[in-house]
């Protein structure tokens, strides 16, 4: 994501620059779902340690 954020604004390859510009968006998303996913199984790890160990 820095790395396409640093190359549409101070890149000196239009080209590269047109692909960073088209890229980042899905970059971007992906970073969020998997920032998403990190969130839910953490969430789901603190509510199981709370819960105790699984019954028998």
């Amino acid at each position: 994501m820095q790395l396409l954020e640093w190359e549409i604004g101070s890149g000196q390859d239009t080209d590269l620059q047109h692909f960073g510009s088209d890229t980042l968006p899905t970059v971007l998303e992906h970073l969020r779902m998997a920032r998403d996913i990190k969130a839910k199984l953490a969430s789901q790890a603190l509510a199981d340690a709370a819960s105790g160990p699984p019954r028998k």
